[in-house]
């Protein structure tokens, strides 16, 4: 780890044993201090205001040691920034205090309307690697634009939560303990209207908020927010990464949505997708205890009492059976119901029915719709629990029915 002097403003590298630390928490501007400039010193790069007047706050509260990811950071060295985003989370976790400057924040009385008004404002709130530096951090301190303190996340907590809508639990200092107790589909919701510069960034900054690590890809684009799905899969079993969706439904109307019904992938295509998931939670049930999802190239295999729909004006029978998949997930509010997925067989509709009787047999589906719809979860009691291999992509899928 490279730390910047807060006396000397010289980097030092550290293996092993690092010293007390702060770290800055900002959003990037034109003209900002890089790695290289370090060496030369202070220049007329604009920057070098914000890099001197962190190191003078860190100083006033006896830190020696600071991490500015701008010029701590070499990134020329592809091998450095792939190690430095995979360890961030853990940085910022483990620093003495983060110091978060608004640079464009204008100071007002802490507690007050026009107080709460410039924190909405600020960009900080809608950038995606500012995230973890929110909930990572045991300490952390706001500054106005012009380095006025406006309060701790404790004091703010409350404006916080309206802003970002994150659970003020997840505000207080431990949220790195208790990360794990939100669901997939509740931390995807909070990056969900947030956005970064490079697409493959939406991914590798949320990686320490699901604590995972993989390689950076710089030019993969959006694959890499499937890598980083594929990812949290292998590591859990949370099914609420599924759980994206535009709007949730009665399973009893899921026929009405037929007309709008069109193959999709599996894994959403970005955090949006996830923008109504906050309220999701996972559903414990016990026969579903040894149920584990099963990630293979190309998809997965959930075990789920998969249920058939109903013959209605929009079905058409002879055509590939649709299926309600229910997951093991539900709303906060909602402890009847569990949440379900809206498959298609690539079966005939006959060997589909056949299929999805059997416990053992898996056939394989693709999904049909954004929408998510509720059923009772009384389903994972009642109903025979069958495997069913989902594809990712349904463009892997040779024959769609249109």
């Amino acid at each position: 780890m490279r730390l910047l002097n807060t006396i000397t403003l010289q980097l030092s590298e550290f293996y092993g044993q690092v010293p007390r630390y702060a770290i800055l928490s900002h959003t990037w501007a034109k003209d900002e201090v890089l790695f290289h400039d370090i060496e030369g010193g202070p220049s007329p790069k604009t920057g070098w205001a914000k890099v001197q007047s962190a190191c003078r706050l860190a100083r006033s509260q006896d830190q020696v040691w600071i991490w500015i990811d701008t010029c701590c950071i070499d990134k020329s060295s592809s091998s450095e920034l792939s190690e430095a985003i995979n360890s961030m989370f853990r940085w910022y976790r483990d620093a003495d205090v983060c110091f978060a400057y608004l640079a464009d924040a204008p100071y007002a009385e802490p507690g007050t309307p026009e107080c709460a008004a410039a924190l909405a404002g600020s960009r900080w709130f809608t950038r995606g690697w500012t995230l973890q530096e929110l909930l990572a951090p045991v300490a952390l301190e706001f500054y106005s634009s012009d380095w006025r303190r406006i309060g701790s996340r404790p004091d703010l907590a409350r404006v916080i939560a309206s802003v970002t809508g994150i659970d003020p639990a997840y505000l207080d200092g431990d949220g790195a303990l208790r990360l794990a107790q939100a669901s997939v589909a509740e931390r995807m919701s909070w990056a969900s209207r947030r956005q970064t510069t490079r697409a493959e960034d939406l991914a590798y900054c949320l990686l320490g908020i699901f604590d995972v690590n993989m390689p950076l890809i710089y030019g993969e684009g959006p694959k890499a927010f499937r890598r980083l799905q594929e990812a949290i899969i292998r590591d859990t079993d949370d099914q609420s990464i599924f759980a994206w969706g535009d709007v949730i439904v009665e399973g009893d109307a899921a026929a009405a949505t037929l007309p709008d019904r069109r193959p999709r992938p599996l894994l959403a295509e970005s955090p949006a997708g996830f923008r109504n998931s906050g309220d999701i939670v996972p559903v414990w049930v016990p026969a579903a205890a040894a149920a584990r999802v099963r990630i293979e190239h190309s998809g997965v295999t959930v075990v789920t009492p998969l249920l058939r729909e109903k013959p209605s004006k929009w079905v058409v029978w002879g055509r590939p059976a649709v299926f309600l998949a229910p997951l093991l997930c539900r709303r906060r509010g909602d402890p009847f119901n569990t949440l379900a997925l809206c498959l298609r067989s690539t079966t005939p509709s006959d060997r589909a029915s056949e299929a999805a009787s059997s416990s053992s047999s898996s056939s394989s589906y693709y999904r049909v719709s954004d929408t998510l719809f509720t059923y009772a979860k009384t389903a994972w009691t009642g109903e025979k629990l069958r495997p069913a291999f989902v594809y990712f992509d349904p463009a892997r899928v040779r024959t769609f029915v249109k």
